[in-house]
């Protein structure tokens, strides 16, 4: 039986349009984005859910339902990036972490993908910052950076990158506590050439993005989302973005001084090391930066968070606390552990056999 189309615009599919057999339906649109286009829809059961749906607008358009791709030579790169995302999907949803929008599921349909999440009460970081009817304080901020930092150590321990923090993907609730959502901007291990192409659309025009996720060829690693936290820090601090990334490379590159003005010595009423650690994330080049979020939080020497996540575990996480630097493959680290207990065990047999002669 043939659906009926129901098209809000050129883009977005429209109020009433029906999804996985009828169980969602679209009630209203958030928004489009550079990646995709975000609804309210009402499942079967008339739970509310925000409905995702994976439509990068550079290199996409709608006919009838479906999303098609404009370029025969990109209709790969669509594809890959679309099973690779449904790849690490049960890893989405089975993240448990209370700063982390719950993932209920992921599902094809309409010749792309779709996310479904929980819906948070609250306002983004950015309405937050903007909103004079809110000041944040700097105990407040440092309890949000804390919380997202644990939030992106969960992720970073999948072997995943979120490479879409901002301001505007950051809620906070009633009581200030924050939740980071995942999206389609998340891939596994090492990104593909398909990912880093995504990365690019999604970050043109983010102000809290670094060089290398503006580029095809950048290497992105957990750094990268490193960055883009602490620019969004820095946004709730000052109310401005930080100075483009890709402007202080191209002074220093210049032989000109990193043009950056330092937040340590400039903003009052935080820690001490507080705003140092924010402005070494803030590196612009990925080697000087902090790389992972226990390392920050180290940094800040927020005991109680540290603590929390070396004994927090998950179906995925290792319980021992696990720097995610991935210089080195797993596939080089198991046959090394194996010739090390071999030759442990040798030394000791061979000074077994000397003791007895």
């Amino acid at each position: 039986m043939k659906k009926d189309v129901i098209l809000a615009s050129k883009d977005e599919l429209g109020v009433g349009t029906a999804l996985k057999a009828g169980f969602y339906t679209i009630q209203s649109i958030i928004g489009l984005k550079d990646f995709g286009i975000k609804y309210l829809a009402t499942d079967a059961d008339g739970r509310t859910v925000v409905l995702k749906e994976f439509f990068p607008s550079e290199i996409c358009a709608r006919e009838g339902l479906d999303v098609a791709v404009v370029s025969n030579d990109r209709i790969n790169e669509f594809k890959n990036l679309i099973r690779g995302f449904l790849k690490d999907a049960d890893k989405l949803i089975e993240l448990d972490n209370p700063n982390i929008g719950t993932v209920l599921e992921v599902f094809e349909e309409n010749k792309t993908a779709y996310l479904v999440e929980e819906t948070v009460n609250g306002v983004s970081l950015y309405d937050a910052v903007t909103d004079d009817s809110y000041e944040l304080t700097s105990m407040q901020i440092t309890s949000i950076l804390a919380k997202l930092l644990l939030a992106l150590h969960d992720i970073h321990a999948l072997e995943l990158l979120h490479r879409n923090i901002e301001p505007k993907n950051i809620t906070l609730t009633e009581q200030l506590e924050p939740t980071l959502f995942v999206d389609f901007g998340t891939f596994r291990d090492r990104p593909s050439r398909e990912s880093r192409a995504f990365s690019k659309i999604a970050s043109n025009a983010n102000k809290f993005a670094p060089l290398e996720m503006s580029i095809e060829t950048g290497d992105q690693s957990p750094s990268a989302d490193i960055y883009c936290l602490a620019a969004s820090m820095y946004f709730a601090i000052t109310g401005n973005p930080p100075m483009s990334n890709i402007q202080r490379i191209s002074e220093i590159a210049r032989g000109n001084q990193d043009p950056y003005k330092a937040l340590a010595g400039e903003e009052k009423g935080y820690q001490p090391g507080f705003l140092e650690a924010l402005d070494i994330a803030l590196a612009p080049f990925p080697r000087d930066r902090i790389k992972s979020a226990t390392e920050w939080l180290r940094y800040l020497d927020l005991k109680q968070e540290t603590q929390e996540v070396e004994e927090t575990k998950s179906l995925f996480r290792p319980a021992k606390l696990v720097e995610t630097y991935w210089n080195i493959p797993t596939s080089a680290i198991r046959p090394a552990i194996v010739i090390m207990v071999m030759a442990t065990a040798l030394f000791f047999f061979l000074r077994l056999i000397v003791n007895n002669l």
